[in-house]
């Protein structure tokens, strides 16, 4: 069977024998797109004659259906109809789906990624480093597609250019948006896995040594940046009148528990694990361990980078788990 780098090809060479008439002009682009931790995924582009714009339908779901013994005309077939389905979504003034900043501020938020893990993605996108963590808050503007219900645009220097402000006001003013949009939430680990959630505001909780708390947002998506919010960690803290580990579960939440004997090293190791055998790759948020301190009122990271590399050799002697590639069907190209 044909490796993925020849079925790439071939879909690019042979697509238009498929599409609609209005199509048989259009040029035929292979797009590299990196996701998360830099995953990169491969899409097809389809510009029809004149358009501006168009939309990148991934390849590595269509693949996969060949390798599960579809014809490769079955495959086009597919890919065919679902890209003539929807490109009529995306609009041609792309200018138009960034709107005036005090507009646009209701719809931004914040997405945590590690630095280093993503340097591809990265270079385009403004972000905000996390003072004494691996980490950085990328900034993310929901905007409104005809046909769909959201997509998402990365803030660029061209749309900070435009609105005006800086990143250090642009951080403050979302992560307040998001404060009252979205707030956090807590719950209790054991509970939430046996079905039995109970949700609580942070200042009504207390960690109790030897408990696990999930923190996130009220949509319960890419939460792990409720960490950042005003107040959050402190009010935990002196609550439970200790300092707190904090946990990366995923993009989506954090772990929090009271620090009370426990070995930072020997729970990044448990981060670590989950990481290579539970997530996605795309869904991973660090390796690290952080620490809140109550008195200093900041994060650092719970561990040397000694140890952290003592762990990152050890895991790379047992190999890592081979991930599920998670299908994104559309995402708008900007060309500006």
């Amino acid at each position: 069977m044909e490796n993925f780098e020849t079925f790439t090809e071939n879909i690019k060479n042979r697509i238009l024998d498929f599409m609609p008439e209005e199509y048989q002009a259009a040029s035929v682009e292979i797009k590299h797109v990196f996701k998360n931790n830099d995953e990169k995924r491969t899409g097809i582009s389809i510009r029809k004659e004149g358009w501006m714009t168009a939309p990148v339908l991934y390849l590595e779901t269509y693949y996969q259906m060949l390798r599960e013994g579809n014809a490769e005309t079955e495959v086009l077939g597919r890919l065919a109809k679902e890209y003539s389905e929807n490109d009529h979504v995306v609009p041609q003034n792309t200018g138009e789906l960034i709107p005036d900043f005090e507009t646009a501020k209701e719809r931004l938020w914040i997405k945590l990624a590690g630095k280093e893990s993503n340097q591809k993605r990265l270079e385009g996108c403004i972000y905000k480093d996390v003072e004494g963590t691996d980490l950085v808050a990328t900034f993310q503007l929901r905007v409104k597609l005809p046909g769909l219900n959201e997509g998402n645009i990365s803030v660029d220097k061209q749309i900070l250019e435009k609105w005006g402000c800086s990143v250090d006001s642009l951080y403050e003013t979302v992560l307040a948006n998001m404060a009252s949009q979205m707030p956090a939430q807590i719950s209790d680990l054991s509970s939430s896995l046996t079905g039995e959630k109970e949700i609580w505001k942070p200042e009504e909780v207390s960690c109790q040594a030897g408990r696990i708390y999930v923190l996130q947002n009220a949509g319960e998506r890419y939460g792990a940046s409720t960490l950042l919010y005003p107040g959050v960690l402190q009010t935990l803290a002196e609550n439970s009148g200790a300092d707190l580990f904090i946990l990366p579960s995923s993009i989506h939440e954090v772990l929090v528990m009271k620090v009370n004997g426990a070995e930072a090293k020997e729970l990044q190791r448990i981060v670590m694990e989950v990481n290579r055998a539970e997530l996605k790759s795309e869904d991973i948020l660090s390796n690290q361990v952080y620490c809140y301190n109550m008195e200093t009122q900041s994060l650092s990271c719970a561990t040397t980078k000694e140890e952290t590399q003592e762990l990152l050799e050890e895991f790379s002697v047992w190999g890592m788990s081979e991930e599920p590639i998670e299908q994104e069907q559309f995402e708008q190209e900007m060309e500006r």
